[in-house]
């Protein structure tokens, strides 16, 4: 061949400079573990250079956070959640609903009764006086350990709530550890009661392989153990909404679960910095 020379007979001047490659598009339709780079570093040779270079691996299954992987076509309602931290929240006597507000406090709120003195940027969500003359001895008599009430707060990766009153309060939901008998909140501890990843991926399953719809309503109630199959009409109750997951759990449904599947929510977010702050409800005191 014309021109040619032993590569060992020729001057590292004489190689052309190396062409870039051209980026090959590639999508991922899932991520089930996380990349991690790893630098590598060869021998030095006798001319002095050097080769160096990162190589990417995954991580093995047993280092993941157990749970079911989120697609990248659900990153938009990851968004959505870490900007929303609105509650929806519906107060019941004896299931007929007599408070309905939204909650936009960053800090979350406080469900009690009667007025709270403490200073807060909590939203206070207060139980009305009880109109009906038949059960206000009854309701009235429960109200009256309310006083602190329960604070309710949305976190990047959920829902959680704190007991401060001396009433006691049960609560069923998504994450609730007995489907058939009561779970308790204990005073002065935090307990989650929304998974937000896990709402997202059962959102996920039911667009993509018709699995059923999943669940986001948390009930509280009041002074009585709940769930309870021979009392179903309970005195108080609270039922709690991440807004977030009910705005997500209308539209799948109204679109027959093809919400994961080519739509994207960037007019729901609510805020463009992502939903990252200091939650501070642990070190409240009695």
């Amino acid at each position: 061949v014309p021109n040619y020379m032993v590569p060992h007979e020729r001057n590292w001047r004489e190689f052309a400079p190396e062409q870039p490659h051209p980026d090959i598009p590639y999508q991922c339709a899932s991520v089930p573990f996380a990349a991690r780079g790893h630098h590598w570093q060869g021998p030095g040779c006798e001319n002095g250079c050097q080769v160096t270079g990162t190589f990417y691996a995954c991580a093995p299954p047993e280092s993941q956070t157990p749970g079911i992987p989120i697609e990248p076509s659900i990153r938009s309602g990851e968004a959505l959640a870490l900007s929303d931290c609105r509650l929806h929240i519906c107060l019941y006597y004896r299931e007929i609903l007599v408070k309905e507000v939204t909650t936009s406090s960053p800090e979350g709120c406080r469900i009690s009764h009667g007025q709270s003195y403490e200073v807060s940027s909590l939203d206070q969500v207060i139980f009305p006086y009880p109109e009906d003359n038949g059960q206000r001895k009854n309701i009235e008599k429960l109200l009256n350990h309310l006083e602190r009430g329960v604070i309710l707060w949305m976190a990047p990766d959920g829902l959680y709530a704190k007991r401060l009153c001396q009433s006691r309060i049960y609560w069923d939901g998504p994450l609730a550890l007995c489907s058939d008998r009561p779970n308790k909140l204990e005073r002065d501890q935090t307990c989650k009661l929304f998974d937000t990843q896990q709402f997202l991926a059962e959102l996920q399953a039911f667009a993509h392989h018709g699995r059923p719809l999943p669940r986001y309503q948390v009930a509280l109630c009041f002074g009585e153990e709940f769930p309870d199959p021979q009392r179903q009409r309970k005195l108080i109750t609270a039922h709690v909404e991440p807004m977030f997951a009910r705005q997500l759990y209308y539209f799948a449904q109204q679109n027959s679960g093809h919400l994961l599947r080519g739509y994207d929510l960037p007019e729901l977010v609510t805020s463009p910095e992502d939903y990252h702050r200091s939650i501070r409800h642990s070190s409240i005191q009695e």
